[in-house]
């Protein structure tokens, strides 16, 4: 019996540290009236997008929900990265920065896959078209 308590609160409990680490997922994205997304890479010119549309906001939204932020665990012998994605919600005070393979929601940073930022790079250029 108690083997079934502890694992019917473990149960109860898994899904909650999950999405606390998508920080997003608790977001009130009702309140975003808009996005500016810019990508940075150096000695090139920043490239910037502005979202206005509800659909679009909520396309951006659903792709930062999906995106597995897992706890962040820097490595000395990685080279510094150069390109960069800024996000700023009108409407929501945390911003997000993307990298190849960390990301930043607020002061809180995380690690991400290797193909976040350029599936994010492509979706952004696909709806800004």
């Amino acid at each position: 019996m108690k083997h079934t308590r502890i694992a019917l609160i473990l149960g109860l409990c898994l899904p909650l540290a999950v999405s606390a680490q998508n920080r997003i997922s608790g977001w009130d994205t009702d309140k975003i009236t808009s996005a500016e997304v810019q990508f940075s890479v150096p000695d090139v010119e920043t490239t910037s997008f502005s979202f206005q549309e509800r659909t679009d906001l909520d396309v951006i939204l659903s792709f930062l929900k999906g995106v597995e932020f897992r706890p962040w665990e820097p490595d000395s012998l990685v080279a510094p990265e150069d390109r960069e994605c800024h996000i700023v919600f009108q409407g929501q005070r945390d911003q997000v920065y993307l990298w190849s393979r960390s990301a930043c929601i607020g002061k809180t940073s995380f690690g991400i896959d290797l193909s976040v930022l350029s599936d994010f790079e492509d979706l952004v250029g696909r709806l800004g078209r």
